[in-house]
């Protein structure tokens, strides 16, 4: 496990998340009934099969790292939170297992060779903790660098237009879109009253078209977004406005060998 490389940028809400014991000890019991892990883990077992390497970005406490050991692959886990890195290595040990765990800012992938990975993972909107559109880009760029020519890579947002459901949808959407116009904030940028205990809680959310310019833009090839129905167990079925319905996307990106 690798020292972590604290880079400028983050929120400090973010930090405080990373640094928080107490999140990381109560992370798996808060999502333990969330839907959406057991349908992104049914999602990707659809398109990663036989054997390979896998990175999984902002991995948490291990659950995909341990899934897709289980399914014989090679995984590496990268993950800010120390405390999150520990329980994962436990789970990872407990089921007679190894990975690679590095502590690690996913903008900070300079290091990692190229072409070492078969597939990249980041899931539950981990990419939205990093501010600012070209950061964004800048990581999914660097994800593409260190995929084999066929890799895939998968990455899970919330939608921004999903908010017209949600009690303040009106105060956000005006405050966002100003914050916007003045250059403070970036359209899509939420900060939340309080999660878990963490006030101010900053995530970027996504629309449809945001995330798939971002993955186009980093060289991905056979873009692919999956709209998420209301529960996030299944995809949302028919076609009318699934960018506005959908709770949530999964973007899917192959690298298909150098660009040019």
């Amino acid at each position: 496990m690798s020292e972590q490389q604290n880079l400028p940028g983050l929120n400090p809400s973010t930090l405080a998340y990373v640094h928080s014991r107490t999140i990381a000890e109560e992370y798996d019991t808060f999502n333990c009934r969330n839907e959406l892990f057991d349908f992104d883990t049914r999602l990707l077992d659809r398109f990663i099969t036989g054997g390979g390497r896998l990175i999984d970005l902002g991995c948490g406490t291990g659950r995909l790292v341990l899934h897709f050991l289980r399914s014989g692959l090679k995984v590496t886990g990268l993950d800010m939170s120390e405390y999150m890195l520990s329980i994962a290595s436990e789970k990872i040990a407990a089921a007679g297992l190894k990975a690679t765990f590095v502590q690690r800012d996913m903008r900070d992938l300079a290091d990692f060779p190229d072409n070492k990975y078969h597939y990249a993972t980041c899931m539950f909107s981990t990419l939205g903790m990093v501010p600012g559109r070209d950061a964004r880009t800048r990581v999914a760029e660097e994800v593409r660098r260190i995929l084999a020519p066929d890799g895939m890579f998968f990455v899970h947002a919330h939608n921004r237009f999903h908010r017209w459901y949600a009690p303040d949808r009106l105060g956000w959407l005006i405050t966002s879109a100003l914050c916007s116009a003045f250059g403070r904030d970036e359209f899509g940028d939420l900060y939340m009253d309080t999660y878990r205990g963490i006030p101010d809680m900053f995530l970027h959310i996504f629309s449809e078209r945001e995330m798939m310019d971002m993955l186009v833009k980093a060289g991905f090839r056979d873009v692919y977004i999956v709209h998420l129905n209301e529960r996030r167990n299944g995809e949302l079925e028919g076609a009318w406005m699934r960018g506005v319905r959908a709770n949530g996307f999964i973007g899917i990106g192959t690298k298909k060998g150098p660009l040019g």
